[in-house]
């Protein structure tokens, strides 16, 4: 296991913001995730997991301990009941693979950027359908080193709420909950939802969705009602077509972001009333 220092953590973020980490490393299997955490652990130095860094925000002044980073983690093993899914394993490929097998289920998914770990975090979810509906478990290390396997049940999945008990190694996910299909008809319906996301989702772009929704309704239906779909804070803006995502024009700073979603969070809460949820990870000072 190699650890790196003074690495850019931008270059680790679909935003693309962020300075250096004290501390990064990206290991390539389980034993060097776990030794990873373990070496933190023992140093008493603070850490973070980070899969594609689609759904994270850096901060600008950097990260004051080690960043791990699981994108090399990418092996999925298909048993005869269940496939384990390592956290680097990117969602889309994953559903690629369930394609390849012939079993339909997840997707509504294809196109949610990230990995699977970040999946399982947040229980990704489009129209009805989240990550956690197909979870039989999760393989972790929890606080005090020690790898533990957390059946479903214990975890709580909720919406945008997945498995938040320590740091994830694997997703196993129950073989039973998906149908049997043909893989013609499965890569069909995959291209029909990624086209879905591409007529209205700032695809290609460097950028990040924002805010959970409030109750059913669509918080981007809610920030144009308040009239803030165009709001441009130094080089992040919100995107016009789907304005719950904010895209990084060039050279945006985390502190412009966090001036869109305050500005953008006290005219929601004006508005309906509520502390609405960010929707982003924040890591580092800001």
């Amino acid at each position: 296991m190699r650890v790196y220092s003074g690495n850019q953590l931008r270059e680790h973020s679909s935003l693309g913001i962020g300075g250096k980490a004290d501390e990064m490393i990206l290991p390539k299997n389980l034993e060097e995730l776990v030794e990873a955490v373990e070496h933190c652990r023992l140093r008493g130095m603070d850490h973070v997991v980070v899969g594609a860094g689609s759904a994270v925000l850096f901060s600008d002044k950097g990260y004051r301990g080690c960043v791990i980073i699981t994108d090399d983690m990418r092996f999925v093993d298909f048993r005869q009941e269940v496939a384990v899914a390592e956290a680097g394993v990117l969602l889309t490929n994953l559903i690629g693979q369930f394609a390849e097998h012939g079993l339909s289920g997840m997707e509504k998914l294809y196109g949610i950027p990230g990995t699977v770990g970040g999946a399982a975090y947040g229980n990704a979810g489009y129209m009805g359908t989240s990550i956690g509906d197909f979870v039989k478990s999760i393989i972790a290390v929890d606080s005090e080193g020690h790898v533990v396997e957390v059946p479903k049940k214990d975890v709580g999945f909720a919406y945008q709420r997945g498995y938040w008990g320590g740091t994830i190694l694997t997703v196993k996910f129950d073989l039973a909950e998906f149908k049997p299909s043909p893989k013609e008809e499965i890569r069909k319906t995959m291209d029909y939802y990624l086209a879905r996301r591409a007529e209205t989702l700032p695809m290609g772009n460097k950028a990040c969705r924002l805010f959970e929704n409030v109750g059913g309704d669509s918080t981007s239906l809610l920030i144009g009602k308040c009239g803030l779909s165009s709001l441009r804070i130094g080089g992040a803006a919100l995107w016009e077509k789907h304005p719950n995502y904010v895209v990084n024009l060039g050279n945006a700073k985390a502190d412009d972001v966090i001036t869109i979603v305050k500005r953008v969070s006290d005219a929601l809460e004006a508005a309906v009333g509520v502390d609405i949820g960010i929707g982003i990870r924040v890591i580092g000072e800001l």
